[in-house]
């Protein structure tokens, strides 16, 4: 909801837009519970390129009115002849203020903010453009989102239909499937991929999302395995191998968003790394506790700049510019961390290679500690 109060009535800017509580009345809590559902939605969609006054599907009044030459969708009202009185006040509680307004009380209270408008051009024109831009950042959000849910529930159908295939060509017992079963199942990892990835974009457009996640019990080695075995196939295109030492059997109580962490280290390790070095992935329980390290031989930063790569958008300034990144990998996996009680903590090894572009690379090392474990 916005705070600012440009207008008397509840406002959209937009069909899709986000609702801003009016000076002299705010949205009632109702249509704040509902504004989001498809039902709604659907009827703001439809009210595109036209004005009018129209009633809800939930009995309020909306009017779609022309002030300074930009359309305004005026929602939650209640007016007399256009309302539904007996819905409105079936869903409206002692908290929200809704005057029951005739026609022409209406047209009095719109003719007063059309003056306001002109008599106040520049403030007003400087506050509308900030709600345009503010609505148009929020129908921006709402298609990714949209688009994000499409796209899982393709990959859903992808990758059900690749375990179907994996299967049948594993149970087959012929020798020339063996090819078909490897490209299935390299299929069915980059699937895999495409769902880590998503789920990694939805946590940087709304990372508070993520502070809502139940938690249950998650197998840590697990899923650095899972996801070391998905890596494959990149480790090998950047000239490295994933080496895993040690073992865990034990779980630890996190959100899922957790499940995102093997990735962003990994991920991280992988393209940083210095052709021809392995990546280590090491496991080791101490009572409770529980030590993960990812370790790489990778660019090494500059010293005074190791915590802050843990902060958004920060990269070294040792980077190359053909290493693609907005230096987030390293702050959402801090956040994840913050987020689940895990300490992370960042290191340099001692020894140092020099490329022929003259960039420095060294041992790189992200250290987790999960305290509390369930054995």
């Amino acid at each position: 909801m916005s705070k600012e109060c440009l207008y008397l009535f509840p406002y959209k800017m937009s069909s899709s837009g986000i609702v801003s509580d009016g000076a002299m009345q705010t949205l009632p809590q109702y249509c704040i519970n509902q504004c989001n559902s498809k039902t709604c939605r659907d009827f703001y969609l439809r009210l595109n390129g036209k004005f009018g006054r129209y009633k809800c599907p939930y009995g309020f009044t909306v009017c779609v009115e022309e002030i300074a030459g930009i359309p305004i969708i005026f929602v939650g009202m209640d007016v007399v002849g256009i309302s539904d009185k007996k819905q409105v006040q079936k869903r409206t509680t002692a908290k929200d203020y809704i005057p029951r307004l005739n026609k022409e009380q209406y047209e009095k209270r719109l003719s007063m903010m059309k003056k306001m408008a002109v008599s106040l051009n520049d403030f007003y024109s400087q506050v509308q453009g900030t709600l345009l831009a503010a609505d148009d950042y929020q129908s921006k959000i709402e298609t990714l989102d949209n688009t994000f849910h499409e796209l899982r529930k393709l990959n859903g159908r992808l990758k059900a239909s690749v375990e179907w295939l994996t299967m049948l060509l594993d149970n087959s017992g012929y020798q020339q499937d063996a090819m078909l079963s490897k490209a299935s199942k390299d299929i069915f990892a980059a699937s895999q991929l495409i769902s880590i990835r998503l789920s990694t974009y939805d946590l940087i457009l709304n990372p508070n999302s993520a502070l809502n996640y139940a938690k249950s019990p998650l197998a840590i080695y697990k899923k650095f395995d899972k996801v070391a075995r998905l890596l494959d196939y990149q480790a090998q295109e950047s000239g490295t191998t994933i080496k895993i030492t040690g073992n865990s059997y034990c779980t630890y109580e996190c959100s899922d968003m957790v499940e995102l962490l093997p990735f962003l280290l990994l991920d991280n390790a992988i393209k940083y790394t210095m052709w021809g070095h392995d990546t280590y992935l090491s496991f080791q329980e101490t009572g409770n506790k529980l030590t993960v390290t990812v370790k790489s031989f990778s660019i090494r930063p500059v010293a005074h700049e190791l915590n802050s790569l843990l902060e958004r958008g920060v990269r070294s300034r040792n980077v190359n510019s053909d290493k693609v990144g907005q230096g987030l990998g390293l702050y959402l996996a801090r956040y994840i961390c913050d987020s689940n009680n895990i300490s992370i903590n960042l290191s340099l090894g001692k020894r140092i290679e020099v490329d022929n572009k003259g960039i420095k690379y060294s041992d790189f090392i992200v250290t987790l500690q999960f305290e509390g474990i369930i054995h």
